[in-house]
């Protein structure tokens, strides 16, 4: 190549670095540019990568078998004049075949090999030697004093490779290191962009509602999508679940029926999963799990101080090795996934401990509406019965006392007026233990008689709608919502200041539902999330029992308006034991409803 080609040469690799082009495509166009001007058949381009190995980028000319079996050699590896040119590392024997720029040119690579003895010929792989080969070059490519790449030529022809035209070659390839450097710092922002983003997707997964398997499910398809990764599509995680010192295989995708069945449940320092448990380090292994059609693989333990939670096992595909920048992006996921682990364990403790105390607070309620009924049938059946006697006797007393005894007759009178009185506050307390009308005439009745005897007690004004008249629902839903009902008229009665109240309940085969409304000062944010509500506390957590929603709104001097909706599908055939029954349909009437006014 003389001086006017090879500024031809220059002006060519120049214009394509302002090209808006990948790597990929770049060196597409050296191997193209490099095998017109050297003339030989077959041209390369190898990239060092970060791993050790060598793969071509680009190449044209080599067959199938013969890039399957270079393609991915490593510079660990010292039996090639490839990798000792890109590691500057050269063999004794390649002496008198470097170049002063540290190319290895062998134009005649057959009589190379003959004439070794048999110890210095395991110097080479001789892959190219028995594929036909006889001119061969190995150029590095430099970015700096750093071999980045290589530039590997082949031809079955003889002495196809002159000097001056090596030399053409090598000072052309200063412009091809700028560009791989710029190409390789753009994809390694790419890179690392694309990994914060992966890092934050399955950070945002987290706040989903959502359980941990299958977060975990998702954050495992995240990093297998990323194709510039070198894995197969084929993982698991496992977590340290039930049983200590074991791994259990919770989420997994591509991996064989074979290997599933083994590796289910995984001891510690067993295979090379359990020894990332166990030694609480990532274990990186060029060899398949056994049994396992496949290739290396990386085992990263998921640690939370100090603890073992879990393993990553993600597949290589064939060829690939160790690569620090992946190993450091698989520890940042395993350091994400312990935080999401620990946090939905956290979670669903919680969320246990919180149903825990709801079913503790139902059977409370449940018991003390029993106590409350016992109580009331003990009082009223004892105690009614003790006074109803000793009212008779008294009347008896009375009777027959002397006309003359006046202050005896006048006592055994006020004895007579005390006995009512306590009779009568006998039934209000039983009435309000447990209103004989609720048990006997149904939710309807109680409630009509509930607001009746709030008007009395109070002067407010009702307004009261119920459609259907004829309303049967379950025994415990009825007590359930008779005491909502109680507890928010006493805090109209209480708190609101009100003169006027509106109630409504509707039935339909769905739902139950009720609303009371006041037009008192108005429930403030304050109050109604409170940490001493304990009476809204109660009326929550009776209508979150029976799976039902509660709405309270309130607005200063606009009054309060308390809703509730309870889904008879579920609730109204609870049984006593909270499990599903049957449910009572009834009857629906329709009808406008009554007024009851001030």
């Amino acid at each position: 190549m003389d001086s006017e080609s090879r500024t031809v040469s220059g002006s060519a690799l120049l214009k394509l670095q302002t090209k808006r082009i990948s790597r990929k495509k770049y060196l597409g166009h050296v191997v193209t540019l490099i095998k017109d001007w050297s003339g030989c058949a077959c041209v390369g381009v190898r990239i060092k990568n970060e791993d050790g190995t060598i793969p071509y980028e680009s190449y044209t000319g080599f067959g199938e078998e013969f890039w399957k079996s270079e393609n991915w050699i490593s510079t660990r590896e010292t039996q090639c004049a490839c990798t000792r040119v890109m590691t500057c590392n050269p063999d004794p024997l390649d002496e008198p075949y470097l170049t002063n720029f540290g190319t290895f040119l062998c134009n005649d690579a057959k009589s190379l090999i003959a004439g070794l003895p048999a110890k210095d010929k395991l110097c080479f792989r001789r892959t190219c030697i028995r594929t036909g080969y006889k001119t061969l070059a190995i150029i590095p490519i430099r970015y700096g004093s750093d071999v980045v790449a290589a530039i590997h030529l082949a031809d079955e022809r003889e002495n196809l490779l002159p000097g001056d035209k090596i030399t053409a070659i090598e000072l052309v390839t200063p412009i091809i290191g700028e560009a791989i450097q710029r190409f390789g710092v753009e994809d390694k922002l790419r890179k690392n962009y694309a990994m914060q983003r992966a890092v934050n997707a399955i950070m945002r997964m987290s706040l989903e509602d959502a359980g941990m398997e299958e977060i975990l499910g998702k954050a495992l398809e995240k990093v297998l999508s990323m194709s510039w990764f070198a894995f197969e599509q084929k993982g698991c995680i496992f977590l340290v679940k039930e049983q200590p010192g074991i791994l259990e295989m919770v989420v997994q995708k591509g991996v064989s029926k074979s290997l599933l069945q083994q590796c289910a449940r995984v001891p510690f320092e067993k295979c090379y999963c359990g020894r990332a448990a166990a030694e609480k380090v990532s274990v990186f292994s060029a060899k398949a799990c056994v049994d396992e059609d496949g290739h290396g693989h990386y085992c990263l333990p998921i640690i939370s101080s100090g603890s073992v939670l879990g393993v990553l096992n993600f597949f290589l595909k064939e060829g690939q090795q160790f690569n620090p920048r992946h190993k450091e992006f698989l520890s940042t996921i395993a350091n994400v996934l312990a935080g999401i682990i620990i946090r939905k364990q956290a979670e669903e403790k919680l969320r246990t401990s919180r149903e825990q105390l709801r079913l503790l607070a139902t059977h409370l309620q449940s018991s003390s509406e029993n106590d409350r009924t016992e109580f009331a049938r003990e009082v009223h059946d004892e105690l009614g019965q003790a006074l109803t006697a000793l009212k008779m006797d008294m009347f008896w007393i009375r009777n027959r006392l002397p006309d003359g005894k006046k202050s005896l007759v006048i006592k055994a009178d006020e004895c007579l007026a005390l006995i009512d009185s306590t009779i009568r506050s006998v039934r209000r307390i039983c009435t309000e233990l447990r209103p004989d009308v609720l048990d006997h005439l149904g939710i309807v009745a109680a409630v009509e008689w509930q607001i009746a005897e709030f008007r009395k007690r109070t002067g407010i004004g009702c307004v009261l709608k119920i459609r259907p008249r004829d309303i049967k629902i379950n025994r415990d839903l009825a007590i359930t919502v008779f005491r909502i009902i109680q507890e928010a008229l006493t805090n109209i009665i209480r708190h609101a200041g009100a003169t006027e109240m509106d109630f409504t309940m509707d039935c339909t085969d769905d739902c139950l539902s009720f609303r009371i409304s006041d037009n008192g000062k108005g429930i403030t944010k304050k109050v109604l999330h409170g940490p001493k509500s304990f009476g809204l506390m109660g009326i929550s957590e009776r209508v979150r029992a029976w799976n039902g929603t509660l709405r309270i709104e309130g607005a200063p001097g606009k009054g309060t308006t308390l809703s509730v909706t309870i889904p008879l599908v579920i609730a109204a055939c609870k049984l006593d034991n909270g499990k599903p029954g049957n449910a009572q349909a009834g009857k629906r009437v329709y009808d406008e409803g009554d007024v009851w006014k001030k």
